[in-house]
């Protein structure tokens, strides 16, 4: 059973009474700090070694090495009818990305 949320209603009847343009800005301002609270989650439990040669993957950055952690990132994406939404990110230029986040099919890893 979910846990009810302590000033929910109050906060509910606060946002009823705000002009358009002010629930807009409040939601614009919400969901930006949601997906960077998301992002900076994401960052802590992503699993860390030694990264990857910089020059080996698409990646632009001035660092030597690479980690996956450090490429979560945070994006804003206003649609054509104007509707805003924010999209946390992995992996852009890495090649493994995919494969922590989702993860891969058991499978025996046999010696060449």
């Amino acid at each position: 059973m979910p846990e009810a949320i302590k000033g929910l209603d109050d906060l509910l009847k606060n946002i009823e009474g705000l002009t358009s343009q002010l629930k807009k800005d409040v939601f614009v301002v919400g969901t930006r700090n949601a997906a960077n609270t998301f992002a900076k989650e994401a960052r802590a439990i992503c699993p860390y070694g030694k990264g990857i040669v910089t020059q080996l993957t698409k990646v632009k950055s001035k660092k030597k090495s690479i980690h996956l952690r450090d490429t979560i990132k945070t994006k804003k994406i206003k649609s054509r009818d104007g509707v805003i939404k924010y999209i946390v990110h992995a992996g852009k230029g890495l090649r493994y990305a995919h494969l922590v986040e989702f993860g891969t099919a058991p499978h025996i890893i046999r010696a060449r």
